[in-house]
């Protein structure tokens, strides 16, 4: 069996700080064994304070991640009545947590943290319209007649999303922005390099009507053609892969991890009080 490097770090820790707590000189005599290691002979006093903080470090480490498998989500999905698809949410929910403290040989990880939190928020979604619903042209000709698409293709997660929020009035920008984390960022490459010089640019062509200052993006719909192609000859990029690129880099720069938790657990919430 191979363990991760996280792993292995974890490990190392962990005996480094055993190996000085009184009543354990027996596993360390046993591990010196497994390791072929000579018996040292050092007096180290230790006070109660340090030893003290020794133990709570470990008991936090430890407390925070094996209690997340029999620990209730602080999401309740308690209302799904098919135990595959609940079993699935809340294991999502598990491992979204993991990459958001690093635990159980996960590292931190934002983009891996928005993968767990869109799994579980298209999951969801898709069996409250399933339960609703007979048929997907039901679903569209519902989404339309709530939302501000009205020209539906295919059912998606972003259908999804954008029908029910806005049906019930509830923000989908967060959970909107985590959906472009995960999705392709093949323009990156392009631009990443100079992302002072990229905002600049952007701003150089913005105005009160055209540019929200707080986001950093084009309102696209109020961009003339004119500024468009100015734009995309200066900065060799269109507006709306400007804008795509902007979401992305704020959103990795902030790791807004507490706010897309709340956003996601505010549509949970109103989709068990529908159920």
């Amino acid at each position: 069996m191979k363990l991760n490097k996280e792993e292995l770090d974890k490990l190392v820790e962990f005996i480094r700080i055993v190996k000085d707590l009184p009543g354990h000189e027996q596993f360390i005599a046993d591990l010196r064994k497994v390791l072929e290691v000579p018996t040292a002979t050092q007096n180290t006093s230790h006070s109660d304070v340090q030893t003290k903080e020794k133990v709570d470090k470990i008991e936090k480490y430890l407390a925070l991640d094996y209690t997340l498998d029999s620990k209730s989500p602080n999401i309740d999905y308690s209302f799904v009545t098919d135990i595959d698809v609940r079993n699935q949410l809340e294991s999502d929910y598990r491992e979204m947590l993991r990459y958001r403290y690093g635990l159980r040989g996960h590292k931190t990880d934002f983009s891996e943290f928005c993968r767990y939190v869109q799994l579980q928020a298209e999951m969801v979604l898709n069996y409250y319209y399933d339960n609703r619903f007979d048929s997907n042209d039901e679903i569209k000709a519902h989404i339309s007649d709530v939302s501000w698409l009205k020209k539906i293709d295919n059912i998606n997660y972003f259908t999804l999303l954008v029908g029910f929020c806005s049906e019930h009035k509830l923000d989908y920008s967060i959970l909107d922005d985590v959906r472009i984390i995960r999705n392709s960022q093949s323009h990156r490459s392009s631009i990443e390099m100079d992302i002072d010089k990229v905002i600049s640019t952007a701003q150089k062509y913005a105005n009160a009507d055209n540019f929200d200052k707080r986001k950093m993006i084009f309102k696209e719909p109020k961009i003339t053609s004119h500024i468009a192609e100015a734009f995309k000859s200066e900065i060799g990029i269109d507006v709306k892969t400007y804008n795509l690129y902007i979401r992305e880099y704020l959103l990795n720069k902030n790791q807004p991890y507490n706010d897309i938790i709340e956003s996601l657990h505010k549509i949970v919430t109103h989709i068990s009080r529908l159920m």
